[in-house]
């Protein structure tokens, strides 16, 4: 598989954050509303239909708590939202009570113990973790999961070393780094590090930054 942009992991940790703490409040603005037709919807009910209540689960890259962890807050979960943007985390504290939301990077976290977790979602953030540290973050996700654990993400869906995306969301003058691999590469990822596959999908979503596709996965640990 090709290898990530030369940037390391600290130099993407800090562009992701500044972009971040820049666009906090506007994306809070264009995010807190639901919408029609939110894909977010329909593959959280795949992932909450599996849960047992009182489950355990960790938003990777919560961004302001919205609507994320507040959905999965609403449904009685232990939710811990972590996110390298202190901005973000400042508005999920203060929109979302019931979970405990803490400002890291999710790839290094160290804030569960194995098998600690029911479920993982990765919600349109794992495009800016280098992905030549997928192999090495998936694995330490399985890790965390309790056996049978359930890992919902969604990712990009195309072969990119990545870049230092322009007006990020549209947000002008605002940076942000992204990359992915291909439909086939990310999935044969999650397969290595133990995952086995449930559902997963190209899905078109007309955001409220443009229309975007996404490969969603609903992928669970070994029993």
């Amino acid at each position: 598989m090709p290898e990530s942009s030369g940037r390391n992991h600290d130099e993407v940790v800090d562009i992701v954050r500044r972009g971040y703490d820049r666009i906090a409040d506007g994306y809070l603005a264009a995010v807190r509303d639901r919408r029609d037709a939110d894909p977010r919807d329909v593959w959280l009910d795949l992932l909450t239909d599996r849960l047992a209540p009182g489950s355990r689960v960790l938003d990777a890259g919560c961004g302001p708590g919205v609507p994320t962890a507040a959905h999965l807050v609403s449904l009685g979960y232990e939710v811990v939202g972590v996110d390298v943007s202190e901005r973000q985390i400042a508005l999920a504290r203060e929109h979302v009570v019931g979970a405990r939301f803490e400002v890291g990077d999710f790839a290094a976290y160290t804030g569960v113990a194995p098998g600690w977790l029911d479920a993982i979602v990765a919600l349109y953030s794992l495009t800016h973790v280098p992905r030549s540290e997928y192999v090495e973050l998936f694995g330490r996700f399985a890790t965390w999961l309790r056996p049978g654990g359930w890992f919902l993400a969604s990712l990009g869906r195309s072969d990119s070393a990545g870049w230092d995306e322009e007006d990020f969301l549209g947000f002008a003058g605002t940076k942000s780094f992204t990359n992915s691999f291909d439909v086939d590469d990310t999935i044969a990822l999650l397969r290595t590090a133990g995952f086995e596959i449930v559902e997963h999908a190209l899905v078109d979503d007309d955001t409220p930054f443009g229309h975007e596709q996404w490969l969603w996965v609903l992928s669970r640990t070994s029993l």
